[in-house]
């Protein structure tokens, strides 16, 4: 996909410059802003002078005419009469936008591939491509030589096809999704009719309820699938030509740009999976038995998630009880889902951004029950369910090795890796707590705290110092130990982590960030290097309690609950956002 040749052709020529012509001349075709660069081969509009084969014509209209406007309801292409028209008519709820947004190309020039250094100045509205002053100086690269445009340029396009093969790859995964959950509703609505038969009245009431809740669902589901597959077959259009270019390339990610209806495709795939689990929404037992807290008032900025993952292939995730994120691996970053009651763990490919989710699973059938990621050897792992059992290690494809063993008189609570990638336990019985640390060997060593170090500890994390910061959720604070099981610090109080759940260690800049819950709401703490509190946060949008997160320190921060697995931008929960 996307495969061009770049040839590269030169001879001495001079050719004339066009200037950019007054916007207020043109009549028919949107206004666009000045930019600082020599345009070659005609004005603007630009769409006039594109080779034929990227010029594509209003659909609405028989004049022929030049589209410049998209629709992104009904994924049509307008001229600049038809689009007014189409607007006025009310005939769809979408907004429009330029076709070819040759905007963004000129934000940021790029520089030359022929000449390392330069910066290209020079735009073709025949190719979309750039040169600089040497190109045509030295080099003689005339204006009607567009190979030699893109072949200086060529670091720009290979840019743009990361970009519509990232775009091509979102829409693929939206598709693949909803298409399961379809298959998911029907057949719900397939058992409910058959309940139907048997049932009394008072039955047939509460099952044509529900049907009329799954109908519904159906109804939404099929709109979106529909406007998604109207997308992709535009955008194949122009992907699967035998010689892709600028402008298809730009067409691609303009087709297939869901930055307005992410967060509904979002909302969608999370509240039906949920209304098909529990008919009727009921308060979190949580927040029945739990009083508000009359201690501080805690401000804590309110951030919303950026993606949400319901299902890994055709199954939906029942009981997600850890995740793991390896970090930004470029096309090898993965994200590990342990789902406990399906005794099950999935191993998924991500985008770009890496809070993104795309199309593609491995499943391993291993009942666990915390996951980690080992930079050193890249490979997951994840401790078992219940003792005693072995400790397995699972590459990126999946594949499995023995890691190591336990006790089998204690359970492992939870892992995390140490400041040198060692595999780290967090074990408890009714007598006592004890940490062990299992190198590459790999040799286990252990220590236990004293019983007034750690009480109820639920969660560990190691720092860059080789200490450990253990959540105790009968002190509601961090509790800092050596590697000897010393008491060295302790930090955080009940107001802020009232229910502390989960504990990661950002590496990179030595902060502490702790996931907690209280009276249906989930929160995120986060304290500086010094242990002081930093900012806090709330977590909004996401259905059910936190169960685990996952850092990384690579702009995302994954969050899971009991049946979904959510995405933050880290730029959301900056100390200077």
């Amino acid at each position: 996909m996307f495969d061009i040749l770049l040839s590269e052709r030169a001879s001495k020529f001079q050719f004339p410059f066009v200037a950019l012509p007054d916007p207020e001349s043109l009549n028919e075709a949107p206004v666009r802003r000045r930019h600082n660069f020599v345009i070659m081969n005609g004005g603007i509009p630009f769409e006039d002078q594109l080779l034929e084969r990227d010029r594509e014509l209003c659909n609405e209209c028989n004049l022929n005419k030049i589209a410049y406007t998209l629709c992104t309801g009904c994924v049509t292409v307008f001229c600049g009469s038809c689009v007014n028209e189409h607007l006025q008519k009310m005939t769809c709820n979408g907004d429009t936008k330029r076709f070819i947004d040759v905007d963004n190309l000129l934000k940021r020039p790029p520089y030359c591939e022929r000449h390392p250094g330069n910066v290209c100045t020079v735009f073709c509205n025949r190719c979309l491509a750039f040169t600089c002053q040497a190109c045509i100086e030295v080099d003689g690269v005339r204006n009607d030589d567009c190979s030699a445009h893109l072949a200086s340029s060529a670091g720009m396009y290979r840019e743009l096809q990361t970009k519509a093969k990232q775009a091509l790859q979102e829409v693929h995964f939206w598709i693949h999704t909803l298409g399961n959950l379809q298959t998911q509703i029907e057949n719900r609505i397939g058992h409910l009719n058959r309940l139907k038969l048997n049932a009394d009245e008072m039955q047939q009431q509460r099952i044509a309820i529900k049907m009329e809740v799954f109908v519904d669902a159906t109804r939404k589901v099929n709109e979106a699938s529909t406007y998604l597959n109207s997308c992709r077959e535009f955008a194949d259009e122009y992907d699967q030509r035998d010689y892709v270019s600028v402008a298809d390339l730009l067409k691609v990610t303009q087709i297939l740009d869901f930055e307005p209806s992410r967060e509904y495709l979002n909302v969608l795939v999370q509240d039906t999976i949920f209304h098909m689990r529990h008919m009727h929404y009921a308060p979190n037992c949580e927040a029945l038995n739990c009083q508000p807290s009359m201690g501080v008032l805690v401000d804590r900025e309110p951030i919303h998630f950026e993606s949400c993952l319901a299902m890994a292939g055709t199954e939906m995730f029942d009981r997600v009880s850890s995740i793991a994120f390896t970090g930004d691996l470029g096309e090898d970053s993965r994200l590990m889902v342990v789902d406990r009651n399906r005794s099950a763990c999935y191993i998924l490919p991500l985008g770009e951004p890496l809070s993104r989710f795309v199309n593609g699973s491995i499943k391993m059938h291993y009942r666990g029950l915390k996951a980690i990621f080992s930079e050193k050897t890249e490979k997951f792992v994840v401790s078992p369910m219940g003792s005693p059992a072995q400790i397995v290690a699972f590459d990126l494809d999946g594949n499995a090795e023995k890691h190591g063993s336990h006790d089998n008189n204690t359970v492992i609570v939870d892992m995390c890796t140490g400041r040198h990638q060692e595999t780290v336990l967090l074990e408890r019985n009714p007598q006592f707590v004890e940490i062990s640390v299992i190198d590459s060997t790999p040799t286990k060593n252990s220590f236990r705290p004293g019983p007034d170090v750690l009480r109820n500890p639920i969660a560990i994390a190691a720092d860059d110092r080789g200490d450990y910061l253990l959540l105790d959720r009968h002190f509601n604070q961090v509790r800092v130990i050596d590697n000897a099981g010393n008491l060295k610090h302790s930090f955080g109080s009940a107001d802020y982590l009232k229910i502390p759940v989960a504990i990661e260690y950002d590496m990179v800049k030595g902060r502490v960030l702790v996931a907690s819950v209280s009276e249906g709401q989930n929160f995120l703490t986060i304290y500086d290097k010094r242990y002081n509190l930093e900012k806090a946060f709330e977590l909004r949008g996401m259905r059910g309690m936190i169960t685990s997160i996952s850092y990384a320190s690579s702009n995302v921060l994954f969050v899971s609950t009991g049946h979904f697995v959510y995405s933050f931008s880290s730029r959301a929960f900056e100390a200077d956002a």
